[in-house]
């Protein structure tokens, strides 16, 4: 079987030691004796690298000091130094600056003297980030120095205010060797250096490292080894990059459930009720007049009652100041089926004739727990868009009922029209919609007109049809 891929490391350093390791990657196969053999695969002794001189094979044996790196099987194409000046300088620009590390690379010879240029020469490459990092580490807005419990004496070096910085700090260690990156939250764009140089800390990060050296894993080499040392520096670096942005004086009020309420075009039908020339944004916008007369909107007295539920969703802010993903934006939400709470008799038997439609009422019929999403489409024109998805197990029809939503009231939504997306109208009648044909986990889409053209939240309601 040829591996797909095989590359023999010699070493030969100024304290006269020699290492030679072959590693291989193969394909994973079952093994005569039972169980599955791993791709991976060393040549050494049971998978550490050889040590002794006589026994490394004479045309790996290194007469100079450095290390080989030979790839057998390398495709011999016209561009096979540059494919490699672009990993040496991503993963290992840091020791190449420390003035430890010296690459040649065909004609190209990588040094302290030659690493700025030839990163700037390599910027425009796609992907290629060393060359901000390489700013972060010389150019830094706000360096960090300090002892930690375990790690002891770290850095952090972080560059902001450039909009295309990638808002990720490079893990270092002390060989100057780029272990990985990994992203943190900011306001402000930022890219940053991470690196541990004393030799305690230097050990402690090198024992969290696979043979891949391509992360620091708290669970190597055990489950949970080393997680208090991630917790250590991870704190640490989001402690320096919160630093980033400017303190405000201003009062931050944390407002519950008003993720709900704002709008999420992002998954807005692709068509409206109004024209294409309505909806559609321009440029030349008309300029709005001095004076905006007022419009005194009707309501009706015996619509309106206390809505005495709780809007599931008003916490939403989880332990990291973020909104929750899980609930459901825009005047979205979940209902348990029922229509609200009770009210009087009087206002209790005005929602059954609004739900009924004066033809027997839909109230009465099973209630159906939906999630949903609504956000205006044409305020102007009083067109509404309805995202509906049932929490059940079986497909099931059903009538649909919305309302109008205020601070601590509700009212029946006066709904004249509705279609969905792919333009098959909805039947309507006396506020009602349906039936609907709800399928389990598929969002339904359709788009609703209102008598009376208000800006509101809303809530919807189901029944069995």
């Amino acid at each position: 079987m040829q591996p797909a891929t095989c590359a023999p490391y010699s070493t030969f350093n100024k304290d006269d030691e020699y290492a030679f390791q072959g590693v291989a990657t193969l394909a994973s196969h079952t093994h005569p004796d039972g169980g599955v053999a791993q791709p991976t695969g060393y040549l050494g002794a049971k998978g550490l690298s050889v040590r002794k001189k006589a026994n490394i094979p004479a045309q790996f044996l290194r007469k100079e000091y450095g290390t080989d790196i030979t790839i057998l099987g390398f495709p011999n194409e016209a561009r096979w130094a540059d494919d490699l000046v672009y990993p040496v300088l991503d993963n290992f620009w840091p020791a190449i600056h420390f003035g430890g590390l010296e690459v040649r690379v065909g004609e190209h010879y990588i040094s302290r003297d030659s690493l700025r240029a030839l990163l700037e020469q390599y910027s425009a490459r796609e992907d290629f980030t060393a060359h901000l990092y390489f700013r972060a580490f010389t150019e830094a807005t706000q360096t960090h120095h300090e002892s930690l419990p375990r790690l002891k004496g770290v850095s952090l070096y972080l560059l902001s205010g450039d909009a295309d910085l990638p808002k990720k700090v490079a893990m270092v260690r002390k060989t100057g060797m780029k272990i990985f990156e990994r992203h943190f939250r900011s306001v402000i764009p930022f890219c940053g250096v991470f690196i541990c140089r004393n030799d305690e800390g230097n050990k402690l990060l090198r024992e969290m490292e696979p043979p891949r050296h391509d992360v620091w894993d708290a669970d190597h080499p055990e489950k949970g080894a080393n997680k208090k040392i991630e917790t250590e520096y991870l704190g640490f670096v989001r402690s320096c990059v919160k630093k980033l942005t400017p303190a405000d004086d201003a009062k931050v009020l944390s407002i519950p459930g008003l993720h709900r309420f704002l709008p999420d075009d992002d998954e807005a039908p692709e068509a409206s009720f109004t024209p294409e020339d309505e909806t559609e944004e321009s440029l030349h916008r008309r300029q709005l007049p001095e004076k905006i007369e007022a419009v005194r909107l009707a309501t009706s007295k015996r619509a309106m009652r206390r809505d005495k539920t709780t809007l599931e969703g008003s916490d939403g802010e989880t332990a990291e100041g973020e909104g929750d993903e899980a609930r459901e934006g825009a005047g979205g939400g979940k209902n348990a089926g029922d229509g609200g709470s009770p009210g009087t008799d009087r206002e209790e038997e005005t929602q059954r004739g609004l739900r009924s439609g004066g033809k027997g009422g839909c109230g009465s019929r099973p209630a159906i727990p939906v999630r949903y999403r609504t956000y205006g489409r044409n305020l102007s024109a009083g067109v509404y868009a309805l995202n509906l998805q049932p929490e059940t197990k079986r497909a099931v029809d059903a009538n649909v009922l919305l309302w109008t939503v205020g601070d601590d009231q509700r009212a029946h939504a006066d709904v004249v029209a509705a279609r969905l997306v792919t333009g098959e109208v909805v039947p309507v009648s006396g506020g009602v919609i349906g039936p609907l044909h709800l399928v389990p986990s598929q969002s339904l889409r359709l788009e609703v007109v209102l008598r009376n053209p208000i800006k509101t939240a809303m809530e919807v309601s189901a029944h069995e049809a």
